[in-house]
């Protein structure tokens, strides 16, 4: 029966899919790059190439090479003979999003705010000024003034949610070293474990008796997936590290005493509106799922038994 092979002419081209994950060409025997492209289009002869050794190649446009596949098939060299390499897998696997998680808090506020009175119990009648202090220092007094009333404000930051696909795999791995229309009949190198050969040509053609396997590489892959779904509680911990205020008796914030003061002579205050805590929030929900990840170049190969 016949199939259509992905002619391998057409991987030649540096074509960029939208949407899809593609990695760059690499040198001939690199480790690196999800297509690296080109071989020739010049047809093989029968019993063409290394030692003969009894076998037999297809004639016509076919780009002759090795293919190793399993675990740690990428991590193989390409051989001098075969420079041309193409990365890629069977079994494509799309793992999902990751798990929620949340960045430290941003956004947090802290300061003191301050009220001072003209009367001893702080009546709002006999309110002379409100400030919101931020940093530390000591705020003096020009005159004594009767009592004043400290608030320690914090305001809590927010931390950013966030969930993402993971990145795709494969059930198995594999890579085609190509090394042109040259029919090598040389045992392949290891770890290399078959001799194939890629159609070079737009016809459908069936594999040749001489190489009878059909073998399919993923050689690119369009993701289109995001992942959403997550938020995140509360920050941990206090929302304001080092926050204190004391009312002091004279003016170089001295004999102080903390909490309001109203009924006692106030000359300064004395604050540190303290930091905001980049304590981490905790993560809630559950990351969904938007969009899918499947092939997007296929590379056929017709492969020894």
């Amino acid at each position: 029966m016949a199939f259509r092979l992905l002619p391998i002419a057409v991987l030649a081209g540096s074509v960029a899919l939208a949407g899809c994950l593609e990695l760059a060409p690499v040198e001939p025997g690199g480790s690196g790059g999800f297509l690296a492209t080109g071989g020739s289009n010049v047809g093989g002869t029968a019993g063409a190439g290394g030692g003969g050794g009894g076998c037999s190649c297809p004639s016509g446009e076919w780009t002759f090479g090795w293919m190793a596949v399993g675990s740690g098939a990428l991590a193989a060299q390409c051989p001098t003979s075969a420079p041309t390499r193409h990365e890629g897998g069977e079994g494509l696997s799309d793992p999902g999003c990751s798990p929620c998680s949340c960045g430290p808090a941003t956004g947090g506020k802290c300061e003191v705010r301050r009220t001072r009175y003209a009367d001893a119990n702080c009546k709002i009648l006999s309110q002379l000024d409100t400030a919101m202090l931020t940093g530390s220092g000591c705020e003096s007094f020009t005159s004594t003034v009767v009592s004043v009333r400290l608030q320690l404000n914090a305001t809590a930051g927010k931390c950013a949610a966030s969930t993402t696909p993971l990145p795709v795999s494969f059930a198995t791995e594999g890579v085609f070293c190509a090394g042109g229309a040259a029919c090598d009949c040389e045992p392949p190198p290891a770890p290399f474990t078959r001799r194939c050969a890629a159609h070079a040509g737009s016809e459908e053609v069936a594999c040749p008796p001489e190489l009878p396997v059909p073998h399919s590489l993923v050689v690119a892959v369009k993701d289109t997936r995001t992942c959403t779904g997550c938020s995140c509680g509360t920050p941990l911990g206090q929302p304001c590290l080092g926050q204190s205020a004391a009312a002091c008796s004279d003016a170089q914030c001295g004999g102080c005493f903390s909490g309001s003061t109203c009924g006692n002579s106030v000359g300064s205050v004395q604050y540190a509106a303290g930091t905001a805590s980049g304590a981490g929030c905790p993560p809630t929900g559950a990351p969904q799922q938007i969009g899918s990840v499947a092939p997007a170049s296929v590379l056929t190969l017709c492969c020894e038994a």
